[in-house]
């Protein structure tokens, strides 16, 4: 079985802190797990328009890198900014870690 590995945000997605998702991005593509990758949103309370742009690329990166990923412990402004923009209809989105790896271990390669 594939081991599912979980990465968190240090902090709310915002204009001025926005080099955590490309240090994100990075190490999940080149650990590339092969049982896909969780990134935990816990600590982000806060996302403006540049960080859910940085969310959107995150996306395009890893889907082109070919890795299987879901965000979990979503809070209520950021989920509501992705309903908003209907990036909730794109991203796979869970309440908890748990559920989420559930997710990606049930997905066929």
């Amino acid at each position: 079985m594939s081991t599912v590995k979980i990465y968190q945000f240090s902090s709310n997605l915002l204009v001025n802190t926005l080099e955590q998702v490309d240090t994100l991005i990075a190490a999940i593509k080149e650990e590339s797990p092969a049982g896909g990758a969780v990134i935990s949103m816990e600590n982000v309370v806060r996302i403006d328009s540049s960080g859910l742009g940085s969310i959107f690329r995150m996306q395009n990166e890893l889907k082109k890198a070919g890795v299987k990923y879901a965000f979990s412990n979503i809070n209520s402004q950021p989920i509501h900014l992705f309903q908003i923009s209907m990036l909730d209809s794109v991203l796979s989105l869970f309440d908890s870690n748990e559920s989420a790896i559930e997710h990606l271990t049930s997905q066929k390669d």
